[in-house]
């Protein structure tokens, strides 16, 4: 497809430069010069051929998936949750955040985040949230999925703490 554009040339003519009238972000462009001739005639020996692609604008998007066990889980019990890339390759890193504290970075695929859920005395009211910040290799911030956990009590705790042998 032709893109519009203008030509011009250094002050000694040596270098003509293309600089397209619009590109769309996110796009790959390939760019071919055949035939083209110099200031004294002579004709292009051979095609040029380049790729060039645009700038990433686009954030990733991701879907926080919730762990087997469903969102109310034991306090002090194992928890992990995954995302779902929705098979984007450019991932460089997702965050995970319990009640907005950052906890655990994941570099690679597939990104989990297995981690014992917290004591119900050390809690806002036995729930927390889970959040979820996926990073592309351009930088850009994808939405902050989350999930709303609610804590179930363990008899093997008391407000928030171990039972001690007396307690027992």
């Amino acid at each position: 497809i032709p893109i519009d554009g203008v030509i011009t040339f250094n002050e000694n003519k040596l270098c003509a430069v293309f600089t397209p009238a619009v590109l769309d972000a996110n796009a790959t462009y390939s760019v071919t010069v055949q035939g083209a001739r110099d200031f004294s005639g002579n004709i292009q020996a051979a095609p040029f051929n380049t790729v060039f692609s645009t700038i990433d604008t686009i954030a990733p998007t991701v879907q926080l998936v919730p762990p087997a066990q469903g969102l109310s889980v034991i306090e002090g019990g194992a928890v992990q949750v995954s995302v779902n890339t929705g098979g984007a390759a450019d991932i460089a890193a997702v965050y995970f955040f319990m009640n907005g504290e950052l906890k655990y970075t994941d570099k690679t695929s597939p990104y989990t985040y297995q981690f014992t859920a917290p004591l119900i005395g050390q809690t806002n009211g036995g729930t927390f949230l889970l959040e979820a910040l996926a990073v592309d290799i351009a930088g850009n911030q994808g939405n902050k999925p989350n999930l709303t956990f609610t804590l179930r009590a363990d008899a093997r705790f008391h407000n928030g703490r171990p039972l001690t042998a007396s307690e027992n």
